[in-house]
Order: C-alpha cells, then structure tokens, then sequence
C-alpha cells in the first residue's frame, strides 16, 4: 500500500518509542521519498532478517540509515536505503479521557523530532568517549 502511494494506518505495539509514542498509540504512514527524510523523522522499515522497526532516524550514511528507539540505549542495526517503507506523518494517542492527535509534518513538530534526534546523538558521543577513555586506563 505505501509503494502505491497510500496512506497506511497501524497501531504501535511496542514501548521502544516512550514516552514519545505508546502502545496503543495509532500513527499514519506515509512512503515520503528518501531524499525528503530529516534527521528526527520517525521512520518505519524492515530489516533483512523481516523485522519491523518504527524508530527515530538519528543519521544517514551513504546508502544506510541509522535509527534508534527512543528509549533504546544504542541504536539499531543500519538499514539499507532499499529497506525504508514509509514515515510517520501523525499520531493519534488516546488516554482515559481523550485523543491527542499530533501532525508531525508542521514546523514546531520537526523541530521537536530534530532536537530530540540530536540529543541521541550526543548521549551516543559521550557514550562512545566514556568507553574510549576507560579502556585506555
């Protein structure tokens, strides 16, 4: 469906997005070309072992993509570029009393997703920095 330019909309059922997205969260999908990805996007792609991500793009490199569940501490795997299926445009979350509908294609929401992208990114330098420094003691 997202190959022929459909919007998909499916139900997130893992909690390695907390506290950005929870289970039961619905998102809506798109199949934005690649070169329209940013830093911060949440993404959805398969892996070749036919895993199913839908976690936060924290770099891109030559033909792979970097993602990272937010409440993850290391980021995935990379992806092929061949493996990226669509990104997520909107959320629906609903708590007891109501439904948060969240558009992520607006400015502030881009902002947002790009700060916290770059926030993985520094706690994975000093991460990397802490290691090195240790091992050479």
């Amino acid at each position: 469906m997202l190959n022929g330019g459909y919007k998909l909309r499916m139900q997130v059922t893992g909690t390695s997005m907390m506290p950005f997205l929870k289970a039961g969260s619905y998102v809506t999908l798109y199949r934005a070309p690649l070169s329209e990805l940013k830093i911060g996007d949440i993404i959805f792609c398969c892996g070749d072992d036919e895993e199913y991500k839908l976690h936060r793009l924290i770099g891109i490199k030559n033909d792979s993509l970097i993602t990272k569940g937010d409440a993850l501490g290391l980021p995935d795997r990379p992806f092929e570029k061949k493996n990226y299926l669509g990104k997520v445009i909107f959320i629906e979350q609903r708590d007891a009393h109501s439904t948060i509908y969240r558009n992520l294609e607006i400015r502030s929401a881009r902002t947002e997703n790009y700060l916290i992208a770059i926030f993985h990114r520094f706690k994975l330098h000093l991460l990397s920095k802490c290691i090195q420094r240790f091992k050479s003691t």
